[in-house]
């Protein structure tokens, strides 16, 4: 049996569900947007995520391990709301990547660049006065 954890608009916090029904207080469960979630609620729900999401990556080892012994199959499971978090990670991760792909772009940019000749930045001052060190830390 599965129990999904969502947010509930009336208790105003993520509870557990089941057939879209909170079984708090039995209202049914209507779309919230993450806007309207309090910060503090989110951060403590994507924080059981985390928690939820590690202990199925653990009890998938474990079957491994165990040469697939499972545990009973009657025991009741909640299906974390991901709270955002997600999102989160998906967005974090482009933007790493982005600025991977840039500081790539402006290595290959300044590649052939002697340190006297004049900067590529615009500026007009020589690359050794100008993004020398920027570069080189970029490098490094």
């Amino acid at each position: 049996m599965s129990l999904n954890r969502i947010y509930c608009k009336k208790c105003e916090d993520f509870k557990v569900h089941d057939d879209k029904i909170c079984k708090s207080c039995d209202t049914e469960y209507s779309d919230v947007k993450l806007v309207d979630i309090p910060r503090e609620k989110l951060e403590i729900q994507q924080e059981r995520f985390r928690r939820s999401r590690n202990a199925e990556m653990t009890k998938v080892l474990n079957y491994f391990l165990m040469s697939g012994r499972v545990s009973s199959s009657n025991e009741i499971k909640i299906i974390e709301s991901d709270a955002g978090l997600l999102t989160i990670e998906k967005y974090q991760r482009e933007k790493e990547e982005k600025q991977r792909e840039e500081k790539i772009d402006l290595l290959e940019k300044y590649k052939s660049i002697q340190r006297n000749d004049v900067c590529l930045c615009g500026s007009n001052k020589k690359y050794k006065k100008c993004c020398e060190t920027k570069i080189n830390n970029l490098k490094n």
